[in-house]
């Protein structure tokens, strides 16, 4: 692809290919939210939804997406006014029962007819003024079926960077609680590289291949839909690509230990997907007790 440029790294012997992203590509930026007020270090106390679309409208440089903040039934009017000045909107999604993020999900990307989707949490916020075209130029390539990106806590320690079957004894995110200025084992953090599954936090696909693989399995309502939507693209002949280069805060609770681990989904996940939980073919052994070290310190 002549369009395509190889640029040099800003770590030494490292190279970064950009890809292309036609000015005609469809972008939209689906924001999953329940409007929560959270207390942020540094930042005070913030409705996420409003903090993350202000964010997005203020640095970044690629023009031409749509946002659709798919919220639970309320939107302030400070937001709803932001959204509807910017040409923006958002759609109510009623629950039926029990909370189901793959539902939630579906149902959000089911708003889109075409192009590429980012599916976002509310709990963000831009780093990398060009995280959109970092993310939607990988998700364009038609070998690559998911992109995500790297995630920062406030403090600059990294949150996610791709996640690792087998990690923590199901799943887990690698390097997570590591410092994001220093260059980490083969730089694994800092490069663009094939992981198995990268978190439904920050996502990118197509639309039309989101459907192909019948989206999100709500079997898995709270936990490992992202990862086993991930999964199921690499068995389907896909790639999952981590981008370094789409960085953003992630206002997550820091402890690695998964929050809603529902046995039943645990165990549908282990089951189904012993083989990689066995043995990750995206991330050796050695990274695996490096990462879960990692944890373990800052959960201790």
């Amino acid at each position: 692809d002549p369009a395509v440029q190889v640029v040099a790294h800003e770590h030494p012997g490292a190279l970064q290919v950009c890809w292309p992203v036609p000015k005609d590509t469809e972008v939209t930026l689906l924001i999953l939210t329940n409007m929560q007020e959270r207390q942020v270090p540094g930042r005070g106390n913030l409705v996420l939804a409003t903090n993350f679309v202000k964010s997005i409208l203020e640095k970044s440089t690629f023009k031409g997406y749509r946002i659709i903040v798919v919220d639970d039934g309320h939107v302030p009017d400070d937001l709803q006014k932001l959204l509807s000045d910017h040409g923006h909107r958002s759609v109510s999604y009623r629950k039926n029962g029990e909370f189901s993020f793959a539902n939630k999900s579906n149902f959000a990307t089911s708003l889109v007819s075409s192009g590429v989707v980012l599916l976002l949490n509310d709990d963000l916020e831009v780093i990398a003024p060009d995280w959109i075209e970092a993310l939607v130029g990988h998700a364009l390539r038609p070998e690559v079926a998911v992109v995500g990106g790297k995630l920062l806590f406030p403090d600059n320690r990294i949150q996610h960077a791709g996640i690792s079957t087998g990690l923590n004894g199901s799943a887990g995110h690698v390097f997570m609680n590591s410092a994001s200025e220093q260059l980490e084992y083969g730089g694994y953090a800092s490069v663009t590289r094939n992981y198995g599954a990268v978190t439904g936090a920050v996502m990118a696909y197509r639309k039309d291949l989101f459907d192909q693989m019948g989206g999100f399995d709500e079997f898995f309502r709270v936990d490992y839909n992202d990862i086993d939507f991930c999964l199921r693209c690499v068995k389907a002949g896909y790639r999952v690509v981590f981008t370094p280069h789409a960085r953003l805060y992630h206002f997550h609770n820091s402890s690695f230990k998964r929050k809603h681990d529902r046995s039943a989904e645990r165990e549908e996940f282990l089951a189904r997907w012993s083989d990689v939980v066995e043995r990750d073919p995206y991330c050796g052994s050695q990274l695996r007790l490096i990462s879960a070290e990692q944890q373990s310190e800052h959960a201790a």
